[in-house]
């Protein structure tokens, strides 16, 4: 591939935002943060980082939720499965509540550990 500035040119990198290709001039002149071919490459890089960090944090901020919700309701299975095995009326319940209970905080413990992770 070659510069899309310099035709001259191998292409030692491409626009983070439009694909073209740039060659060791083109590549450091705009940004020190992305390669970008030009002003509004850059700008329009800076904007799709801006939404990408919005996305993440309300990602995680739904796992967050999901994962406290799931270990409650983890708690509530697991105790309507203590409390069928102890008065023992309904012993299909005490196996769905059990597995309900491991299930979601499988799950939870998922989710939470998303909701740790670095941007």
């Amino acid at each position: 591939m070659k510069c899309f500035n310099h035709a001259e040119a191998d292409a030692v990198a491409a626009c983070v935002y439009c694909g073209k290709g740039l060659c060791r001039e083109c590549a450091t002149r705009q940004s020190e943060k992305w390669s970008v071919c030009s002003e509004k490459c850059l700008e329009g890089a800076e904007a799709l980082e801006k939404i990408v960090q919005s996305v993440s944090r309300d990602s995680k901020a739904g796992s967050r939720v999901a994962g406290t919700f799931l270990v409650l309701s983890s708690v509530v299975f697991g105790g309507m499965a203590v409390y069928e095995a102890i008065n023992g009326h309904r012993p299909e319940l005490i196996i769905l509540g059990s597995a309900i209970s491991v299930t979601f905080v499988m799950v939870s413990y998922s989710m939470l550990k998303i909701a740790r992770t670095k941007l």
